[in-house]
């Protein structure tokens, strides 16, 4: 059984119908909930909401042009706790885990940034 599955199962034990699941992403999308960009899937897209850290930090995202405001993308998600590359505006980024922690996002969809 995998993550996603465990949203398809009813109180009473029964399983639902795909008709009447609705996709983790789709659910994130309608709440409108908030986390780091490390939680998106591949290929999700979602507006950057707030950047964490010091001011030295926070001056590198936004020298990447990633800053509260702007849409981005996940590309990929490196194995083993290497870096994530994140899409915006046609430029790709490679951005290592512990910078990817400070991004937070808001999830809104699979459309282009």
């Amino acid at each position: 059984m995998t993550f996603i599955d465990l949203f398809k199962i009813r109180p009473n034990g029964a399983r639902s119908s795909p008709s009447s699941s609705m996709d983790l992403s789709t659910a994130r999308q309608k709440a409108g909930l908030r986390g780091e960009v490390t939680r998106l899937k591949n290929g999700e897209t979602a507006k950057v909401v707030e950047l964490r850290g010091s001011d030295r930090i926070i001056r590198k995202l936004e020298a990447m042009g990633i800053m509260p405001g702007m849409t981005i993308r996940k590309k990929s998600n490196s194995p083993m706790g290497g870096p994530i590359v994140l899409e915006k505006g046609g430029m790709l980024f490679a951005v290592g885990r512990g910078l990817a922690h400070r991004i937070i996002v808001e999830a809104a969809g699979s459309q282009p940034p």
